[in-house]
């Protein structure tokens, strides 16, 4: 059955000229949260023998906390919408984050993309 053109929305997607980034400049911010997030992750290494261990707990709780956001955030969007025009920082980002957040980016593409895979039924 044909449809009208009235049911179809049209949706401009943002366009940018940097050399650096994809989609928008605005991929500026989950990436600049990665790198907090990740020299957070460093930091508490860092300041592990030398600080209190109720320190080391409170610092313990928050990184916890945050592989939540980064997870859910930063490397969901990252996976569908890579923030780089560079096949190799789309790469070292990638590696970057899965440092972070303790397990590989890739599966995490694959769980992901695993719901949709189902719903398509298996090869033909």
């Amino acid at each position: 059955m044909p449809r009208s053109s009235s049911e179809f929305v049209n949706v401009e997607r943002p366009r940018t000229n940097s050399r650096v980034f994809v989609h928008t400049r605005w991929d500026a911010i989950p990436v600049a949260a990665a790198l907090l997030h990740c020299a957070y992750f460093f930091g508490m290494f860092y300041l592990f023998p030398r600080v209190p261990l109720w320190v080391m707990f409170i610092l313990g709780f928050i990184y916890s906390v945050s592989i939540s956001w980064n997870i859910n955030g930063i490397s969901h969007n990252f996976i569908h919408n890579p923030y780089f025009r560079s096949p190799l920082l789309n790469r070292l980002f990638s590696i970057m984050e899965s440092i972070t957040v303790g397990f590989s980016q890739i599966f995490l593409r694959m769980h992901s993309y695993a719901p949709s895979q189902r719903q398509r039924g298996p090869p033909r």
